[in-house]
């Protein structure tokens, strides 16, 4: 019988479609799939960084503001990630542009300034119930 194999490292998930249809998800280590049935999809599951572009917003009171941000993320599971969501990373940043546009518009120029804290967990929050699914 003829294989294809690959090793899966700590961080990485293979997402096993056989015809198509889902089969399992292989963990690290070396795993085995056959070829012109099977197909895979890798998924890295180490935490990713993403810049945000600057972007110009106006405040609750009408002042224009710039920012510019960094996203943190990681997938938790594969499976979701794959079936449920086309490009994660693109999705992951317009909503967080999104977001960020939510929450400065909602907010005065001095809450930016004195409780970044605060804002940030709102984002987290936002962002964290949106992308739970996937």
């Amino acid at each position: 019988w003829i294989f294809q194999s690959k090793t899966l490292r700590n961080y990485e998930r293979a997402v096993v479609f056989r015809f198509g249809k889902f089969l399992c998800v292989k963990e690290e280590g070396l795993g085995y799939i056959w070829p012109f049935i099977d197909e895979w999809q890798v998924v890295d599951l180490r935490i990713q960084t993403m810049n945000l572009q600057r972007q110009e917003m106006l405040t609750k009171e009408s002042v224009t503001v710039y920012v510019n941000a960094v996203v943190l993320y990681h997938i938790n599971m594969a499976k979701a990630n794959v079936l449920t969501i086309n490009g994660a990373r693109a999705a992951t940043s317009q909503l967080a542009s999104t977001a960020i546009r939510a929450v400065i518009g909602c907010s005065e120029l001095d809450d930016l300034l004195s409780k970044r804290d605060t804002l940030n967990g709102k984002l987290q929050r936002i962002l964290d119930a949106e992308t739970d699914s996937w």
